[in-house]
């Protein structure tokens, strides 16, 4: 079954219509995007390394997330993400939503499309050994403190880059 995504115009007002995922180039229209950054009460971060086989950034670590199905809102797509991805339910979790942020895309021929991401902070203690891989997505997860991130970042080994200042800005806050 296909993917869907509801669309919006450049105010986050929704349009009334979806897209299906890989055919919104040249929609003139975004739809929701959403990355959770999963912190525990030592002030470690949960990263999970994408699978090698993806054909986009396979290998590198990320942070959680995905786009919003049609009919979702931003948290309760950062709930399913979490899920599908680790396995942990975060209903009971803390859950503020840190940042918003628009991104167009044009190749020049289709005409442009774009996305709203969110990035959702999530709350909560586990061990690691609790979080199931979700095969062809991920392929290993592990708790980092803020600095092995910054690290990690670093080298080049990060798919998320752009969520680092928000997780700079959480950092300082501590």
């Amino acid at each position: 079954m296909a993917e869907l995504w509801d669309l919006y115009d450049e105010n986050r007002v929704p349009l009334g219509r979806t897209v299906e995922r890989g055919k919104q180039d040249g929609c003139a229209a975004y739809h929701v995007v959403v990355v959770v950054a999963v912190k525990n009460s030592r002030g470690e971060f949960l990263i999970t390394l994408r699978d090698g086989k993806k054909d986009f950034f396979g290998g590198y670590w990320e942070f959680t997330g995905g786009s919003a199905l049609a009919g979702e809102t931003s948290e309760e797509a950062a709930l399913r993400e979490t899920k599908e991805e680790t396995g942990i339910d975060h209903t009971i979790s803390r859950r503020t939503l840190i940042h918003s942020f628009k991104r167009i895309f044009d190749d020049g021929k289709l005409g442009w499309h774009g996305d709203f991401w969110d990035l959702w902070l999530f709350e909560a203690d586990f061990p690691i050994e609790k979080v199931k891989l979700q095969s062809g997505e991920t392929a290993d997860a592990k708790w980092v403190s803020g600095d092995e991130l910054l690290e990690i970042d670093r080298r080049g080994e990060f798919f998320n880059h752009s969520m680092i200042k928000m997780i700079q800005i959480i950092l300082s806050k501590e």
